[in-house]
């Protein structure tokens, strides 16, 4: 009788949290090293960390991310800003809340569609390709192939928000204090890969599933510098990204 009373006292003084704690979903587009900031706060534990059930989804392309977004089954997105001034400019209330990189994204530049980047490497070094834009640790893959890297984007200086953090306007205004708590789990996620190489090479092999400590060495070393703390959106970049889609004619086609 006592054991039963003392089960029941432990279940009654138990957070409800701990029973049924709402699920909260992040996206990420692909498996490049710049994912590193969305994998890390689950792999690095710092959704436990700020009391957060979060969960990181693989959603390929930002345009499928931020549908998820928009109908609910995504709280929060990595996505470029292309992406999201498109998508509010079309009526969607779409709020940025945080941006690990500032620099320009390899989708800038003129390409040809040809699959992913493993696809494209193949492509290349088979010579169905001339050339490609890659990323680490694919660009570390090629150097061993005896490809030659003829370009970093990144040296380029041009500001442009690459990963950024999105949810609905409607969202936050109604879960503050969620996305609070991921904010916190995000910047702690970020502060820790640009200080501990040791966890920043773990998040990294175990997600893009490489065993070459060189590899996922060179993948770091790329990545972990560049990445904004604390994580905030490049004013700079943002105007340059509402001057490209206004070169492009984007504006005016919305009225057509």
């Amino acid at each position: 009788m006592i054991r039963k009373l003392l089960l029941a006292g432990a279940i009654f003084f138990t957070p409800l949290s701990l029973f049924a704690q709402e699920q909260h979903f992040v996206s990420y587009g692909g498996t490049a090293g710049f994912q590193a900031t969305v994998w890390a706060m689950k792999d690095l534990k710092t959704f436990d960390k700020y009391g957060l059930n979060g969960e990181v989804v693989l959603v390929g392309g930002s345009a499928r991310q931020i549908q998820g977004v928009l109908g609910g089954s995504t709280e929060f997105a990595q996505v470029d800003i292309t992406a999201v001034v498109s998508a509010n400019l079309k009526g969607a209330d779409l709020v940025v809340i945080g941006g690990t990189l500032n620099r320009i994204p390899f989708s800038m530049v003129t390409q040809m569609p040809a699959g992913g980047a493993a696809t494209r490497l193949t492509a290349l070094s088979v010579k169905a390709l001339d050339a490609t834009v890659l990323s680490p640790p694919e660009t570390i893959k090629a150097e061993k192939l005896g490809l030659r890297i003829l370009l970093h984007l990144s040296e380029l200086r041009t500001a442009f928000p690459m990963n950024v953090v999105i949810v609905r306007r409607a969202y936050l205004e109604k879960n503050r204090d969620a996305v609070k708590r991921f904010m916190k789990a995000h910047s702690d996620a970020v502060y820790q890969l640009k200080h501990n190489k040791k966890k920043g090479m773990e998040v990294l092999q175990k997600r893009l599933l490489q065993k070459d400590r060189d590899i996922i060495e060179a993948t770091y070393d790329y990545y972990g510098p560049k990445f904004e703390f604390p994580p905030r959106v490049s004013r700079e970049g943002a105007a340059a990204t509402a001057d490209e889609l206004e070169k492009e004619g984007f504006f005016k086609a919305l009225g057509k």
